[in-house]
């Protein structure tokens, strides 16, 4: 069983404004909870009791939270990121405290209901493929987003790049380990580098989300999604 969690908490949140001039994404309200609460109670569901976050845009709040709602439940450690490392480089820099073993890494501010087996089968794909595994969401299951995604599955389970309309967006749930940064010398860059890296080797997998994912991206699409309660 996978044992330790990072989530990152370090955007600007920029398109959500004016909502995030107070508030961090992570911790915008849907449906009466924060963002981020969502996500971490997945995890703690699943198994996780050891949490690592980053943070930069109000910082403190996220230090608070983290802290007060679950720091007397699990070992929880917070990073502050004085310039923003991006998705690759903010995972980067906690793989010490990460370590060696594979770890799940989500972004705080992703809202997904009626799959509770999502992590389990993610996990499950680790062990039989030990790569790179991504959570990604067929269109039609997706509230609040307009385009298409970013990568198609095939029956294996293998991504590859694309952007049409039977593509699949990719969730912000990932498994990932500490060796797969090893040919990564960056340390501020995203982590399609990584991504890019195993497509090209045929070793980037995915699992198809069997719920409903809420793409809240802007102050209109929270609103649309705070109605469906």
């Amino acid at each position: 069983m996978i044992q330790r969690a990072f989530l990152l908490c370090a955007g600007l949140g920029k398109r959500m404004r004016p909502i995030t001039e107070t508030t961090p994404k992570p911790l915008v309200p849907v449906w009466g909870k924060p963002m981020v609460h969502y996500n971490i109670q997945a995890l703690y569901n699943y198994g996780i009791r050891h949490f690592i976050f980053n943070s930069h845009y109000l910082a403190n709040e996220i230090d608070f939270y983290v802290r007060k709602y679950w720091g007397h439940k699990c070992e929880c450690h917070v990073i502050f990121e004085p310039d923003i490392l991006e998705t690759g480089g903010g995972v980067k820099n906690a793989l010490h405290l990460l370590g060696n073993d594979p770890f799940f890494a989500l972004n705080g501010d992703i809202f997904w209901q009626g799959d509770a087996t999502l992590l389990p089968r993610m996990a499950e794909k680790y062990t039989q493929y030990n790569a790179p595994i991504l959570g990604v969401a067929p269109l039609p299951q997706i509230i609040g987003h307009e385009g298409v995604g970013d990568f198609t599955i095939n029956t294996q389970g293998q991504l590859q790049r694309a952007k049409n309309a039977e593509s699949m967006l990719f969730m912000g749930v990932q498994i990932l380990q500490a060796n797969y940064f090893k040919n990564i010398p960056q340390t501020q860059f995203s982590l399609n580098i990584l991504y890019d890296q195993y497509i090209a080797q045929n070793q980037l997998y995915g699992e198809k989300l069997r719920g409903q994912l809420y793409h809240i991206g802007t102050p209109e699409t929270h609103a649309l999604v705070q109605k469906m309660n």
